[in-house]
């Protein structure tokens, strides 16, 4: 018997542990935590008293043992009125307390007065004592608190089963289970055998029970799971459901804009109310999508509705409902909702210019980068090969234009990325000579012929070499000097370089300053619009995009810094901005000039390598674009391969093993990224590096050719460094070899001056300076040109697309032609290869038939007269 009562005290512990560790605070939920307390010392005194070995032991143990028994009732009571909502007056509450403690007082008596037990004596019953009294007068009271509690307690959970609709069906039934319990196991205990105490056993169950109750309790409670805003009942209303979509309540703001709800039961399904079709509509929308956002109207009223899940101790256990009022919200929106049609139109139009402005983009792009392509490779090879030092010095100014050219078209690309938020910092190792050389070199031609005089005021204990962006840095300040420049009509334009160390990083001060204009007060905040001039009546001859000033804010706020301005209208400005970067080496800079000032002859290009086994291929239906490629890997004497076509490519690379693939963009009938697709399926050049060459350069074509698989990116323009540095990446380090092991290459045929003054004569519609200037004045070189040119399949090609109603190929292979036309010096033809190409890109009129027809007459009687005059 003894461990009877020891597994019902700690089971009756264990309860009381459980409760503790998912206790919240709440005034009901102290009733839960005190009932089990009570049961705890209950068993306890129970426990004690069979452990027990004189009367005095048992007589202490029972005393422990009735301080649960008397009070237990009582929070019993209260608990239900708590559930119920019966509100218990202070005055009774005090009486039923004080009846309490005065029937524990009685209990306290025994063993020194007889008023309660007239007689107790210690006896046994298996291994356990038992604590044997014959009751007094005295335990009459105990049996009301037994009694009388527990028919309340009946009553009002019948009651409230009956009349309380707010109050949950199925821990009132639990309640009710809970008594009948207990009322059927104390008989039976009477009945079986008085001397073994079941109580020990009941208050076990009636903790389970309790728990059960507290846990659906917390659940159910609209107060404790709703915001403090709930309780402004004409603000919010508010509904809850459980996971089975059973009602758990609302608040009264919620019964005013669903009255049904008043007859709703806690604990019953709402399908049971067809009146409330709306609200399970809207639980089921919200459990199938997860979107909880509705809106209801009633009464010319109007309300926003949010679903959302009902948690309890991290577990999503049902929904609740949230009705708010926005009526005048509403009949905003349908005011608003007026003039839906013409808001659409208008983004539609933003839209359509957006669109125009990124296709005006890509094709100033593409259009431009290819013909400077071919000037800046031509342009360097005269400077790599010519050594007359006056076509070499008008070579370099041809560099430095061009510099400026493809600069301008890099600003227009640098807003759109600026726009678009893809602007993004690079960073990497630079020394500052190089960075302020290449400046100077830039700017000084411009100073000079305007007389100006170019100072650049350099610190040289300044550090060498920095890690940052420096062609950001560049960037910046090129528009601040081309721009002092501009606006300086006399004076000096000073660029001045500071530097203050801090551990291993430099903050470096650059400031230029001018005697130009200045600028007016009120065009201060002017000068950072994109397209924008100020003080248009004096600089309407100044050129440039207007983009220049808004590129540095950008670009010097990408990078931590802000431009500081000072300035004196008609008396000069500076510009300057501080800008911390990392010191990569710390030996002073000196004077940059003796260090970089070379002369063109000092400065002739020399390849930095050698690779005669390497093998490129180049894909380009451009021919020049070819020729200038095949230029300027001339010197490094690696085997370059061609490849005018995809088609042309994946035919190459099936029997010709390839280093490398520079490939086009935009090519006939495959361009460049559907070639590399098939490359790749067909593993027709595996780990071979495939780099995309094309003249696009707008925001997110390097991200969108990465993307599609290609290993690295080179924009038109090819800058020769850059082609370089790029090949020298990615060759393999068995084709570069030491250049003195290499022969060095045969001198090139010498001119055929008999065919050329030939072909002068007979075909005047040909301007062959133009053409010889594109191929550097190499007269070689431009025969070869023009021989490829008479050798296009560019009218068989035509004709099939013309038949194929292929219009797309049929721009794309115009669009070739025009640049072979122009290339050679054949204006006229490149001019209605030009029309064709405007006519075609949108739809295929009758015209171009028409133009077609003169195109091939002319393009046939050149092919003549070529084949006629080289076949003598």
């Amino acid at each position: 018997m003894t461990a009877y009562f020891l597994i019902t005290t700690s089971l009756a512990l264990l309860n009381l542990i459980i409760l503790i560790f998912t206790f919240e605070t709440r005034k009901i939920n102290y009733y839960f935590m005190v009932l089990m307390l009570l049961m705890v010392l209950a068993n306890s005194g129970y426990l004690s008293i069979a452990l027990s070995t004189s009367v005095q032991e048992a007589v202490l143990a029972n005393k422990l043992c009735y301080l649960g028994g008397c009070f237990l009732p009582l929070i019993n009571v209260f608990l239900i009125c708590a559930i119920c909502n019966y509100n218990v007056s202070a005055w009774l509450r005090a009486i039923m307390y004080s009846y309490s403690f005065i029937v524990y007082a009685m209990v306290l008596t025994v063993g020194f007065d007889d008023f309660y037990y007239k007689t107790v004596f210690l006896d046994s019953y298996g291994d356990a004592s038992v604590l044997d009294h014959t009751y007094g007068p005295g335990h009459v009271f105990f049996y009301v608190i037994l009694y009388g509690y527990m028919v309340v307690q009946l009553f009002l959970l019948i009651y409230s089963i009956v009349k309380k609709r707010a109050v949950s069906r199925k821990y009132l039934w639990a309640l009710i289970l809970m008594e009948i319990f207990n009322i059927s196991l104390f008989i039976a205990g009477r009945t079986i055998n008085p001397a073994i105490e079941i109580m020990p056993v009941a208050y076990v169950v009636d903790g389970w029970f309790l728990l059960y109750v507290y846990q659906r309790g917390m659940m159910y409670s609209i107060e404790d799971n709703i915001v403090a805003s709930v309780r402004k009942q004409e603000t919010y209303g508010y509904i809850m459901f459980d996971s089975h979509l059973n009602y758990l309540g609302c608040n009264s703001m919620a019964l005013k804009i669903f009255p049904k709800l008043s007859d709703c039961v806690i604990d019953w399904s709402i399908r049971n109310f067809p009146e409330l079709k709306v609200l399970l509509e809207w639980l089921e929308d919200y459990s199938a999508n997860d979107s909880g956002n509705f809106s209801y109207e009633c009464e010319e009223k109007h309300y926003e509705c949010h679903v959302k899940k009902l948690w309890y101790r991290k577990k999503a256990r049902g929904y609740m409902l949230e009705l708010r009022e926005d009526t005048d919200k509403w009949k905003y929106m349908n005011l608003l909702l007026s003039y839906n049609s013409e808001l659409e139109r208008a983004k539609e139009e933003a839209e359509n210019a957006n669109r125009a402005k990124s296709q005006f983009l890509a094709r100033m792009s593409h259009e431009i980068r290819t013909p400077v392509n071919a000037v800046m490779g031509m342009n360097e090879m005269i400077l790599r090969e010519s050594s007359e030092e006056s076509v070499r010095s008008y070579a370099q100014d041809i560099k430095n234009s061009s510099a400026e050219l493809l600069n301008l078209i890099n600003e227009i690309l640098d807003s759109s990325k600026i726009e678009s938020g893809k602007m993004e910092i690079t960073e990497g190792n630079y020394e500052i000579g190089s960075l302020l050389n290449d400046l100077y070199n830039m700017i000084q031609v411009r100073a000079k012929e305007k007389g100006l005089n170019l100072i650049f005021d350099i610190d040289l204990s300044i550090p060498v070499e920095y890690y940052g962006d420096d062609r950001k840095i560049r960037q910046v300040l090129l528009n601040l000097l081309t721009n002092a420049v501009k606006y300086t009509v006399q004076g000096t334009v000073t660029l001045k370089v500071r530097c203050r160390m801090e551990g291993e990083n430099a903050t470096l001060h650059y400031s230029v300053k001018d005697t130009g204009i200045g600028i007016q007060k009120e065009d201060m905040e002017k000068i950072y619009d994109a397209f924008a001039r100020v003080d248009t009546v004096k600089n309407r001859d100044v050129e440039g995009t207007g983009l220049g000033m808004n590129i540095v804010r950008q670009f010097l706020k990408l990078m931590g810094s802000e431009l500081q301005i000072q300035s004196e209208y008609e008396k000069g400005s500076e510009f300057s901005f501080d800008i911390v970067q990392k010191i990569v080496n710390e030996k002073p800079l000196g004077d940059f000039r003796d260090r970089f000032s070379v002369t063109l002859d000092e400065d002739r290009y020399q390849p930095g390598y050698l690779a005669p086994e390497a093998k490129i291929l180049i894909v380009d239906d451009y021919q020049m674009n070819r020729k200038v490629f095949k230029g300027l890997l001339k010197p490094t004497q690696i085997q370059v391969y061609e490849a005018e076509s995809g088609r042309e490519c994946l035919n190459m690379l099936k029997v010709q093993s390839i280093d490398l693939v520079f490939l086009d963009h935009i090519m006939q009938e495959m361009d460049g990224i559907e070639t590399l697709h098939v490359i790749k399926e067909n593993k027709l050049c595996e780990n071979v590096p495939i780099i995309m060459l094309t003249a696009n350069a707008i925001v997110g074509d390097r991200e969108k050719y990465l993307n599609e698989g290609f290993d690295d990116f080179l924009s038109k323009p090819i800058i020769p460094e850059k082609l370089d540095k790029m090949i020298l990446h990615y060759l393999p380090g068995k084709c570069i070899v030491n250049k003195d092991s290499v022969e060095t290459e045969a001198q090139l045929p010498k001119k055929q001056e008999n065919q050329l003054e030939q072909l002068r004569k007979r075909l005047p519609e040909i301007n062959f300076e133009t053409g010889l200037a594109t191929c550097c004045q190499d007269e070689d070189f431009y025969l070869e040109l023009l021989k490829d040119f008479t050798e296009l399949s560019m009218k068989e090609e035509l004709t099939k697309y013309n038949q194929d109603k292929d219009y797309k190929n049929y721009c794309i292979r115009i669009h070739g032609f025009k640049n072979n036309a122009y290339s050679i010096g054949a204006k006229t033809m490149g001019d209605l290869a030009y029309e064709m190409e405007k006519l075609t890109r949108e739809r295929f009129p009758e015209e171009v038939n028409l133009l077609r027809k003169y195109l091939f007459e002319q393009y046939d009687n050149v092919c003549r007269i070529y084949n006629e005059i080289t076949r003598q």
